[in-house]
């Protein structure tokens, strides 16, 4: 297990603050080298979460190519007032592309994220360094509240201006994210950082049983 390394904080925000019926196609995990900006310092890695609170199970991340490509694997259950609810997902980003899987739903969706596909087309001496990318990020979306020991690691915790959440940082990395959604909390947790082992390939792989939707870009229609 090696010490953590900075994870890209890009989409980490906005996929915890909504929740997607969407689908998504079978894809090559091979995607073509984009200009000189770096998601992550480091080539490759493998973080493994943990849930508690209100809910319970794992989540993991992988990344290649410096963050080109990057997959969530998350397999969790939220304890409510009904019972269990399960939720399987995966969400894969290649390149600026997009693809966010409900796994247990055979549905997903596919959009471009505009900032991703401008840094990915800056030039050398535009590209900003992981970490500022990152900082620039966070400025834009929460606030700094104060700071936290996560993996006996000092991190800063950011709060998310328009969300109940609450982001442990160390380095760029996330160690630790709290949910807190109509009073209930939902905790997850780094317990492992591996970025000398290379991800496995099949991360990178959506199911062929998955369908995919094509979101709409802005200021367009949808069509049926």
């Amino acid at each position: 297990m090696s010490t953590p390394s900075h994870l890209s904080l890009f989409v980490m925000v906005t996929a915890t603050t909504a929740l997607l019926s969407m689908g998504c196609k079978q894809e090559t995990p091979t995607v073509a080298r984009l200009g000189d900006f770096h998601r992550y310092p480091v080539e490759h890695g493998h973080v493994h979460y943990l849930y508690s609170g209100l809910g319970r199970g794992y989540e993991d991340l992988y990344f290649d190519q410096y963050g080109t490509r990057e997959a969530k694997i998350a397999n969790w259950e939220h304890i409510e007032d009904q019972g269990l609810r399960k939720s399987a997902t995966l969400n894969l980003t290649l390149g600026a592309d997009v693809y966010t899987c409900q796994l247990d739903r055979n549905a997903g969706v596919h959009f471009k994220d505009a900032e991703l596909d401008s840094l990915f087309h800056l030039s050398a001496a535009e590209t900003p360094t992981a970490d500022a990318a990152a900082k620039i990020y966070l400025e834009r979306r929460a606030h700094l509240i104060g700071q936290d020991t996560v993996m006996g690691l000092r991190s800063n915790v950011w709060a998310v201006n328009e969300a109940p959440i609450k982001l442990s940082i160390w380095n760029g990395i996330l160690l630790k994210r709290i949910t807190m959604p109509a009073g209930d909390t939902v905790i997850m947790t780094a317990d492992m950082v591996d970025t000398t082992t290379p991800a496995d390939h099949a991360a990178f792989r959506i199911p062929p049983s998955i369908k995919i939707q094509e979101r709409p870009a802005p200021g367009t229609q949808p069509t049926n």
